[in-house]
């Protein structure tokens, strides 16, 4: 920067058309530009990031920790989702319990996801279970959505 310049507004090299409104960068993206920038050449690392990183786009029964009978002849805890643990900063495997959990109740708003934890745990009860076990029954209130 030369003396000149000094105290004038410091013009960057942007790769996009300034006059079209859809690729021109924001006033934001030209700061974390510019943070980056100045980050990589004072050698300072990234932090460590407080978010985990995204689930996949589908988490299968397979990838879930599937704990087969115990020798005591007890069911097995039934495995249905990832459930976030945030004052943990961790995930653990969401499970149903068939011998000590009472009824089981899914609410939530339409598209929520109810139909498709109801789904996944009868799966996973037709996966971990003989049905000598467990007797299943569903209602579907009219969406017809477990009947898929």
């Amino acid at each position: 920067m030369t003396w000149h310049e000094l105290g004038r507004p410091v013009v960057l090299a942007i790769d996009a058309d300034v006059n079209d409104s859809t690729t021109a960068p924001t006033d934001l993206a030209l700061l974390v530009r510019a943070l980056q920038d100045s980050a990589r050449l004072a050698d300072v690392t990234a932090p460590k990031s407080p978010w985990l990183p995204p689930l996949a786009d589908r988490v299968t029964l397979a990838q879930l920790d599937a704990v087969g009978r115990g020798d005591d002849g007890r069911l097995p805890a039934i495995p249905f989702g990832l459930s976030d643990v945030p004052h943990g900063q961790a995930r653990e495997v969401a499970t149903y319990d068939l011998n000590s959990s009472g009824p089981l109740g899914i609410i939530g708003a339409p598209r929520s996801g109810r139909s498709t934890a109801l789904r996944a745990i009868a799966a996973s009860i037709a996966h971990l279970t003989e049905p000598r076990d467990v007797h299943l029954y569903g209602i579907d209130c009219g969406t017809t959505r477990c009947s898929r």
